[in-house]
């Protein structure tokens, strides 16, 4: 069997090789550099070499140097096979050394054994050793092979740079998608979450804490049964188990949820699978809350329903005509024209005009295709089903009816003159009636806001006349800092966009009235000549709304005034810790603040801290500012302190977090603490930030028993039993006040 020695230090290169060899019947013996090669060959010489020419140790070119120079291997045919060595003088170069065969990568198989045979079917060369060189030719020779390695080593490196060039390009435009994508999902106007195997929240944006009214913090904290409600999580597990199956649809599903104010949302989750490689480890949403558009959708329902109770219930008759075939018709209009409800076929509407009025209705049609301006309200006759000859008034407009352009039109009968008197005297009398009896004033306005029309309610609201206002300036009675305002939403309303405005205005007596408006643009020909309006008395809510906001300022300031007096009376029997309180809560509200505290929170924090003491009330005095080391006896009444400012305070109309982190806030991680040994997440966050703070305040300070210890000692200490005794990040939260904000006691 033929035997091939190939030489490659590409590990897959040689694999590729040997197996196309072996595949075609050869003997092959690999190796992976120049040196190993040709020991490889003097201890069994092949019938051919193919080798690589960039290798370690010894390099292509040394070693066709050497198998010609060597007596066992000079008449063994030696064939380049290279991918890195492409350039002609290259070739020029290996053949030089008196190579065989150069051939470039990659060969097809075929090819390239095809090559082999060929150079084992020449004739044998006789062995012998090629001449010694003369140090010239040596010299030339080692010239060539250096210019060649440079220019190779050049190129390697040019295409080096190129590489890291692309990867550092590659990393940019990673960071770039990633920031990109991360920008994406944290200003999603939706909700984005993930969720694990057992429905816990591993990922939320900030929009999903917003809806759910949570922190990112209690999010994490939570898996999604704990915010559906009972009566909904078998629909909720239903459709989980669908998405986990790969079977729920790719379409947003509804849910209801509760947030963590106690509502009840409707939010709209589009939801898939969530692999992590080809691992499933949860599911993925985006969540949109469309509370308020499922109340839209039905308020538009409920509005639906409503014209179509009014078009149905409507006196005059309402017909809808496409190419002049009714498409459409209200029950009054049945009734006028005599037309058959289970008429399937539409009829032309024409057919139930009198003969005489057709070219008159035809006219008026196509002058208002035209734009022409005509009277709106007409009178003809009409012929119904029955031969019956009808007096009706009529006024068309061209609408879209079902994306296709239509007539409407109004239709009354008035075959009796005097009905049709009687039938516009009342008409008018009611939507007068209207107007001057409701509560509202209804007025309207040109574009250069000058009132046209006022109704008599204004008399009521204003003590102005009717003819005090008509003609005037709409703005001669607001309050003159509310004008900027109400001129810009006037003319956003001129301009087309419809939108409610507040406002105050001075009747007659210089009293000031809050109201409200609703208003509508008026239409002429198409353009806005003015605007009707309806304004509503809303000072009563207003008043309200004020008192409201006086009371719960009031409240809070007596409540804070009973938070200090208490506090007071504490010190008044502690002299030597005497704006201890005061000043835990000034490290308290430092402390809550750097870690997000904000509103409520950070406030009903800092209200524990002032009174969190107050249970030393009922601790004896002498005990208070005894100067020496206390006995076991009367430092268990000191602990009392803590369960007797939460007996104070349980009753008292405070928030529960107060009385809580008032009572625990001696309780430590570890469970040593007092009074009730509480361990780690058993004590509320309230209570581990007032008890670093208590403990850093208290070391800094002087006491009968020690001289103060200042502020680093105390923070080495809280530091020391960061995690054991105090929470870490009320520590670190802690420490970064001092060191960073430069925080001092007062």
């Amino acid at each position: 069997m033929t035997r091939v020695l190939i030489a490659d230090d590409n590990a897959q290169n040689l694999y590729l090789l040997e197996t196309v060899l072996k595949s075609t019947g050869f003997d092959v013996t690999p190796a992976v550099n120049g040196l190993e090669a040709i020991e490889s060959a003097l201890k069994n010489p092949p019938d051919i070499i193919v080798t690589d020419i960039l290798m370690p140790v010894m390099d292509g070119f040394e070693l066709c140097r050497q198998w010609k120079s060597h007596e066992t291997l000079s008449g063994i045919p030696f064939i380049f096979y290279t991918a890195t060595y492409t350039d002609l003088k290259d070739e020029k170069f290996a053949l030089s050394l008196g190579a065989d065969r150069f051939v470039i990568k990659p060969q097809q198989p075929e090819v390239l054994v095809k090559i082999i045979r060929e150079e084992l079917s020449k004739p044998r060369k006789a062995k012998q050793v090629a001449p010694r060189k003369t140090p010239e030719k040596e010299a030339k020779e080692l010239q060539q092979y250096n210019e060649v390695l440079f220019r190779k080593l050049e190129k390697k490196v040019k295409q080096l740079e190129q590489v890291i060039e692309k990867q550092e390009k590659t990393e940019d435009e990673l960071r770039e998608s990633e920031l990109k994508y991360r920008t994406l999902i944290t200003q999603s106007p939706d909700g984005i979450f993930i969720v694990d195997l057992n429905g816990r929240f591993v990922s939320v944006n900030r929009v999903m804490c917003e809806n759910m009214k949570y922190s990112e913090a209690d999010m994490l904290s939570l898996g999604i049964w704990d915010i559906v409600p009972a009566e909904y999580a078998e629909q909720h597990k239903k459709r989980l188990a669908e998405i986990m199956a790969g079977k729920a649809a790719n379409e947003p599903a509804e849910y209801i949820v509760r947030g963590k104010d106690g509502n009840l949302y409707t939010v709209e989750i589009l939801s898939a699978p969530y692999y992590e490689g080809q691992k499933l480890v949860g599911f993925q949403g985006i969540a949109r809350d469309i509370t308020a558009r499922k109340k839209a959708e039905k308020d538009l329902q409920l509005s639906e329903e409503r014209y179509r109770t009014l078009v149905e219930k409507a006196f005059e008759g309402i017909i809808v005509t496409q190419e002049g075939k009714i498409v459409f018709a209200n029950s009054r209009a049945y009734e006028i024209i005599d037309y058959p409800r289970d008429q399937t076929e539409p009829k032309p509407f024409i057919d139930f005009i009198y003969e005489e009025d057709r070219n008159m209705v035809s006219e008026r049609h196509v002058k208002r295709l035209k734009g022409e301006s005509l009277e709106e309200v007409y009178s003809i006759r009409l012929v119904d089903q029955r031969g019956n000859l009808k007096w009706a008034q009529i006024s068309s407009a061209l609408i879209d009816w079902l994306d296709k352009p239509a007539s409407l039109t109004f239709i009354t009968d008035i075959t009796s003159s005097k009905k049709a008197e009687e039938l516009l005297k009342a008409s008018e009398e009611k939507y007068r009636s209207l107007v001057e009896n409701i509560n509202d004033v209804f007025y309207t306005l040109d574009n250069q806001g000058i009132i046209t029309y006022v109704s008599p309610v204004v008399e009521r609201l204003s003590k102005y006349k009717v003819s005090d206002l008509m003609g005037k300036s709409f703005t001669s009675i607001i309050y003159p800092d509310d004008l900027p305002g109400l001129i810009e939403s006037f003319n956003r309303l001129v301009a087309g966009q419809m939108e409610p405005s507040e406002f105050r205005i001075l009747d007659k007596d210089g009293r000031l009235i809050y109201v409200r408006t609703s208003s509508r643009p008026i239409y002429e020909n198409g353009k806005i000549v003015g605007i009707t309006a309806l304004i509503t008395d809303i000072s009563e809510s207003k008043q309200a709304e004020i008192d409201l906001i006086k009371s719960y300022q009031k409240t809070k300031k007596t409540l804070s005034d009973a938070i200090n007096t208490m506090s007071k009376i504490v010190e008044m029997r502690d002299p030597y810790t005497a704006g201890h309180q005061r000043r835990v809560a000034e490290l308290t509200l430092a402390i809550a603040k750097e870690m997000g505290y904000r509103g409520d929170h950070l406030e009903n924090l800092h209200m524990a801290a002032v009174i969190h003491d107050i249970g030393k009330i009922y601790v004896p005095s002498d005990i208070l500012s005894k100067p020496g080391r206390l006995s076991p006896v009367e430092f268990n009444l000191i602990k009392t302190h803590a369960q007797g400012s939460y007996e104070i305070l349980k009753n008292m109309d405070f928030p529960t977090v107060i009385a809580q982190s008032v009572l625990q806030h001696h309780e430590r991680l570890d469970g040593s603490g007092y009074p009730d040994g509480l361990k780690g997440e058993a004590i509320t966050r309230e209570a581990k930030v007032i008890a670093v703070a208590d403990v850093v305040e208290a070391m800094s300070s002087h006491r009968p028993y020690r001289p103060a210890l200042g502020a680093d000692k105390a923070l080495e200490e809280i530091t020391t039993n960061k995690g054991k005794l105090y929470d870490g990040d009320v520590v670190d939260a802690c420490v970064r006040v001092f060191k960073e904000h430069s925080f001092k006691f007062e």
